[in-house]
This record gives C-alpha cells, sequence and structure tokens, in this order.
C-alpha cells in the first residue's frame, strides 16, 4: 500500500512553525529589553542611593576630620592667611602706600572664590567674613571699561566691603570714562579701600559727596589736570587713613582736598608746597602717625601763629629736599616747626637734602624737641643742616633716645661729636643715657679710636650694669652698633671689634 504526501501542505506547515518562532523571540526580546529598563531604573536609583550615601559619609568624616572640628574664628584665620596680600598690613605705620594694586590685583578675591566653592560650610563662613573680600583689589581703568571678572567680582562681594582701584589707561579712548565710573559707582557705599590714579576728578563731578559710608583707606595720585576743590571725599564717616602723592610741577595741589581732616589718623603726603604740608597737618587732630616728602618753597609772608599741639601723634617723617630753580634757605623750616607741639611723639624721621651750605634752625628746632620730650628712636639723613654742635644740642635735647641713626656729613661726624657721645661715668647728665641702638653713616673718615670709646664706654658684657670699680653705670647698655664709610678700617680696629663681638655686641662696621 503506498503512501502520497502534499507538499503544499508541508511548505505551509514549516512557515506557521517559523512564525511562531519569530514571535516568540520578539516577546522574549520585549521581555528582556523590559527587564533591562527595569534594571537600569533601579540602577539609576541605587547609584543616586549610593552617592548620597557618599555624601553623607563625607559630612560625616569632615564632622569628625581635625579641620571640621576647628572653631569658625581659626578657620577665618586660615583663611586670611591663604588669601592674604602685602597691599595692606595694619601694624606697618605707613599704610597708605603710593599704590593699593599689584600686577594682578585680583587674586586675592580668586582665592576667596576658590575656598567658597570648597563646601556650604566654607562659603557660610566666606560670605560672613567681610574681610576676606577685603584683602584683593578690584582695579578698573575707566577710559577701557570692566572686564567680566571684575563686574563678576563686584556682583559676587555683595554685600562685603571691597578694595578699588580706579586708574586711566594712556592713549586710550576718554569717551566711555564717564559711563564707566556711572557703573562703578553704584558700589561706593561697599569700597573700603580705594586707589585713584587719575589725571582729574572729572568723571566724578555729578555725584554726591556723602556716598563713601564704608570708605576708611584712601590714596589720590596724580592729579595733573585737577584745578577745581575735591569735595567728594568730604562726608566720609569711617575715612582714616588718606595719602596724596603728585608730581613736584606748579601749583601744589593738596589745598585742593577737602576732607574731614580731624578724622584721619595716618596720613602721607607728597607734595611740594612746604606750607600746604604744614596747613594740612595742623588740621588733623587726631593724627597717630604722619610722613611728607616736600620742598623747601615757602613765602616770606609774615604770620603770627599759636603752638598747635597734635596729643596723640607717634610717628612723624619729613623729607625736604632741593627743587630745581627754588632758592634754599630755613625760613620755611623754621615756620613749618616753629607751631608744632608733638607731646606723645615716639619716632621721629628728618631728612634735608641739599646741596645748599644752610645752617639749620637751631633754636626754633630746640624749642620743638622741647614740646616733644618723649621721643625714643631718631633718624636724620642731613646733606646742609646740621653741624657737630648742633647735633650734640640736639640729642641733649632727646634724653629718652633709645635709638639713634644719623646719616650726615664727615664735618657734623666728627672727633667733637664722638667725644660728646662717649659715655663718662663723671658726667652727671651723659648724653642719650637709655641709647641702645646707633648707626652712623658719613662720607669721609672715621675717628677710629674716638668711636671704639664712644662703643666701650656703653658696652659691658654682663647685664649688672656695674663698672670694674663697683659704681653703677647712668646709661643704658648698648645692644647694636653700626657704621658705615667710604674708607677702610685699619686691621688693628677690625681686630679689636671682633673682640666686642665675641664677647655678645652685635656689631656692623661697612669700610
Amino acid at each position: 500500500m503506498s503512501t502520497s504526501i502534499d507538499s503544499s501542505a508541508i511548505g505551509s506547515a514549516g512557515l506557521v512553525d517559523l512564525e511562531t518562532q519569530v514571535n516568540s523571540v520578539k516577546a522574549l526580546i520585549e521581555t528582556t529589553e523590559g527587564n533591562i529598563a527595569r534594571l537600569t531604573t533601579q540602577i539609576n536609583e541605587l547609584t543616586c542611593l549610593r552617592a548620597e550615601e557618599c555624601r553623607v559619609v563625607a559630612r560625616l568624616r569632615a564632622l569628625i576630620a581635625p579641620i571640621g572640628r576647628l572653631p569658625t574664628e581659626l578657620l577665618v584665620e586660615i583663611f586670611m592667611m591663604v588669601v592674604e596680600t602685602p597691599i595692606f598690613n595694619s601694624s606697618a605705620i605707613r599704610v597708605v602706600r603710593e599704590s593699593l594694586y599689584s600686577a594682578d590685583s585680583s587674586a586675592a578675591l580668586g582665592k576667596v572664590l576658590c575656598l567658597s566653592q570648597v563646601s556650604p560650610h566654607w562659603r557660610q563662613i566666606i560670605c560672613g567674613t567681610p574681610r576676606l573680600w577685603g584683602e584683593g583689589v578690584i582695579s578698573v581703568p575707566l577710559n577701557r571699561g570692566i572686564k567680566e571678572r571684575d563686574n563678576a567680582l563686584f556682583i559676587r562681594s555683595t554685600p562685603c566691603p571691597i578694595s578699588v582701584s580706579l586708574t586711566y589707561s594712556a592713549n586710550e579712548d576718554t569717551k566711555s570714562s564717564k559711563a564707566t565710573a556711572r557703573l562703578v559707582m553704584s558700589t561706593a557705599q561697599r569700597w573700603k579701600n580705594l586707589d585713584i590714579d587719575l589725571p582729574s576728578f572729572s568723571d566724578f563731578d555729578d555725584f554726591p559727596p556723602d556716598i563713601f559710608d564704608a570708605l576708611e583707606r584712601l590714596h589720590v595720585n596724580n592729579l595733573s589736570k585737577q584745578t577745581s576743590p575735591i569735595v567728594i571725599f568730604h562726608s566720609s564717616p569711617r575715612l582714616r587713613q588718606f595719602g596724596f602723592t603728585t608730581a613736584c610741577a606748579k601749583p601744589s595741589k593738596i589745598a585742593l582736598f577737602h576732607l574731614p581732616w580731624e578724622q584721619l589718623t595716618h596720613l602721607t603726603v607728597r607734595d611740594r608746597s612746604l606750607r600746604g604740608c604744614r596747613t594740612i597737618l595742623l588740621l588733623c587732630s587726631n593724627l597717630i602717625s604722619a610722613q611728607f616728602d616736600t620742598t623747601f618753597e615757602w613765602d616770606q609772608t609774615p604770620e603770627t601763629m599759636p603752638i598747635v599741639t597734635l596729643p596723640f601723634l607717634k610717628t612723624f617723617s619729613i623729607s625736604i629736599w632741593d627743587f630745581i630753580g627754588d632758592p634754599v634757605h630755613n625760613h620755611g623750616v623754621e615756620a613749618f616747626f616753629a607751631v608744632l607741639a608733638f607731646p606723645s611723639l615716639v619716632t621721629l624721621d628728618l631728612t634735608f637734602d641739599s646741596e645748599a651750605d644752610v645752617m639749620g634752625p637751631r633754636e626754633i628746632f630746640s624749642e620743638f624737641l622741647r614740646r616733644s620730650p618723649k621721643i625714643k628712636e631718631f633718624s636724620l639723613i642731613d646733606d646742609c643742616w646740621f653741624d657737630s654742635e648742633g647735633l650734640i644740642v640736639l640729642l641733649r635735647l632727646t634724653p629718652a633716645l633709645t635709638k639713634l641713626s644719623i646719616e650726615a656729613r664727615s664735618q657734623c661726624l666728627n672727633t667733637e661729636f664722638l667725644e660728646a657721645l662717649r659715655y663718662d661715668n663723671a658726667d652727671a647728665s651723659p648724653l642719650t643715657p637709655s641709647l641702645q641702638v646707633l648707626s652712623l653713616e658719613t662720607d669721609g673718615r672715621v675717628d677710629e679710636p674716638s668711636f671704639e670709646a664712644v662703643i666701650r664706654s656703653r658696652w659691658w658684657s654682663d647685664d649688672k650694669g656695674f663698672l670694674p670699680s663697683g659704681s653703677p653705670k647712668r646709661v643704658s647698655r648698648l645692644k647694636r652698633a653700626e657704621i658705615s664709610t667710604p674708607n677702610s678700617f685699619s686691621k688693628e680696629f677690625n681686630a679689636r671689634m671682633e673682640d666686642l663681638e665675641d664677647e655678645g655686641l652685635e656689631l656692623l662696621l661697612f669700610g
């Protein structure tokens, strides 16, 4: 019996099985993709959970880390060390410098921004510590406009006090300067330190004088084109430090300023008018330190003024020098010192820089020293003013001196002067009995025996202060001595000085 096979039926059945297999595979793919999607979701959720747990661990570790346990006050001091710049140093006497900005004036502020990104805790500390923002200086060339970075610093520093430098770039377009001034002045109420290096204040004529609520330090440089009074800083309630530096071309510029002079505690002025400097000085009744760099210029107008006392002034420095074409005389110096009384003065620095051979106002200056009885540190650089007799009188009127530095001609630092400085136990009133540091510089040869006698009379190796005879000394023991001359010292003198060094005296010889 034979069986016949239907080939068409067989073909149909095969196609059905293949289609079923394809559908089954597609279903499996769909199911697997669903599983993958669910697993991916779970992975993402677990990744987020893992990241959160990592953050928790980091926060917990921060709590037990040494820096995380530091008091906020100590963290602030560490941050201050990171951003510290030499621009403002509150311990320095001459706080106001010729420039408040450096080559990269925003470097310190950039460090503040970096620190604020470390953690929310640090950001909170930094934003709550205004003096961290005050360390850097935002420098704005008015006729160039504000850089994007500096504009960001203006915004990010809100509401902290900041330091600003306004400059003027030469050979640049001047059309934008007034618009830039208006833009930056919108933050003027937060300016703590301000440096201005501009030819004039013409871009600020429209601003009221009561916008500098936070201003403490102001330095102005140049003003070569300024002719009208400067009143914009007149109502600055916190202003304490003022510096002014200008070229010495006529006329004087210092008289243009209208400031709250009686508030100032630190003053630094470079202006050609000696009379102008004195006028400003007499207005500053609460000064602690003052520094002047000026010329001998003084008109001969007669005047009668009472003695003016500055009761808090502790540091006073003045440099008076020749200006080409100006006569050199002592009338202005006499008038300058004749009306001054500094009862609290501790440090006095004088520089008389002139090629003219003019004798100084000995009587006037002596009276000034009598009104300043507490001077402990005295520095004199003198090319023309004092002879040896005048120096001896000067030292006789400063008995509290502990530090003496003199740079003068050999006619001044001669044998007569050194003999007067040598201590004699028979003298009931020795010169400079409290002297501990002595520095002398001369343009001629030093009388070696006389200088050695000065040193040996004021030095002993122990701290008992008694002579070999047992009688007490009436002077303090010398701690440091220095002498400089263009001539060389003898070998014998150098050897004897080395013996004193071996005993413990700090001794420097330059020759």
